[in-house]
């Protein structure tokens, strides 16, 4: 089982690596990468989101070599991600605006939120 912990680990790395690099890129008020065409903001907010996610995917190195102690982080994903997709994503399709939804990054969250739920359970039983 541990392996299949360090393959999720290792999809955080190869899902948020190039996302964080392109979020430490932005300097004005422009799209964010990892949003498509559907969010924009200034460099403070990009540098706090590629903080957090560049957090996650130090951590998810780690966890290539420690994969049972650092299912508290897979976790972690899971709660935010879901609450993502039951809060915004949801309420925006409820309200008929598909187009603020960026349907890329909203497909890895649901992937995300699927998969690593049973994951952890077996990991840990």
């Amino acid at each position: 089982m541990e392996d299949l912990l360090r393959a999720a680990y290792a999809a955080n790395i190869l899902i948020l690596l190039p996302v964080v690099v392109s979020l430490f890129r932005v300097r004005s008020i422009e799209p964010l990468p990892a949003f498509g065409h559907c969010g924009s903001a200034d460099a403070p907010v990009a540098f706090v989101l590629a903080s957090l996610w560049g957090g996650i995917l130090m951590c998810s190195a780690l966890g290539l070599f420690a994969p049972v102690a650092l299912i508290p982080l897979l976790i972690f994903q899971v709660v935010y991600k879901a609450i993502y997709l039951a809060s915004f994503v949801a309420l925006a399709v409820l309200r008929g605006k598909h187009d603020t939804v960026p349907i890329g990054m909203v497909a890895v969250f649901s992937v995300i939120v699927t998969v690593w739920p049973p994951l952890i359970w077996f990991s840990w039983v």
